[in-house]
């Protein structure tokens, strides 16, 4: 009984459109292909397959930014590390000097002299373990490495060589941490 009112609901409703919308048959069929389109046809929207790739290509950006982040986080590391031994070695580096002068102004026959050279081993190995070498000073002049002092006329090197060195040069972790000052032939 159910079923047949409906029929006749729409059958009413045929009789309604064709009374208000001149009875076309092309916008009676018009109707209806509309009513069964919008019932078989899917709401439109991304796929399963869509999301997926969605999802899958916001990970690998995640992703991608995690490792930069790693990478620059370890670089930023490494130089604030070097950037502390770098401040706390300068000073101590004087110090050394210091031991050095006094251990050439000493008389050689002092017994003083042995426990000044005993605490610049001690020293010098302390800062080796940091990572701390003194710099070769040997050839040409590199401004990188060196410093020039004073110029001199030598015989014995070519120009541009260095001659003599006037205080030691050092390296931390392979970066100049004090320049070698020297004197170079003309």
């Amino acid at each position: 009984m159910l079923y047949n009112k409906r029929i006749v609901d729409f059958s009413i409703l045929e009789i309604f459109m064709s009374i208000f919308f001149n009875d076309n048959e092309e916008n009676n069929q018009a109707v209806h292909e509309n009513e069964n389109n919008s019932v078989q046809e899917p709401v439109a929207g991304p796929t399963v397959e869509q999301v997926v790739a969605e999802w899958k290509q916001k990970y690998a950006y995640l992703n991608a930014d995690f490792e930069n982040f790693k990478r620059r986080t370890v670089k930023e590391y490494e130089a604030m590390r070097l950037d502390i031994y770098t401040r706390i070695c300068k000073p101590l580096l004087v110090i050394m000097d210091d031991f050095d002068r006094a251990c050439a102004a000493a008389d050689k026959q002092h017994s003083d002299i042995e426990g000044f050279k005993l605490i610049r081993k001690s020293f010098e190995k302390c800062l080796t373990e940091i990572g701390v070498v003194e710099m070769p000073v040997e050839g040409a002049f590199d401004p990188q490495k060196h410093e020039a002092l004073l110029q001199v006329q030598s015989a014995e090197h070519a120009s541009g060589d260095i001659v003599s060195v006037l205080q030691k040069g050092y390296m931390l972790h392979g970066a100049v941490l004090r320049p070698a000052k020297v004197s170079v032939a003309q």
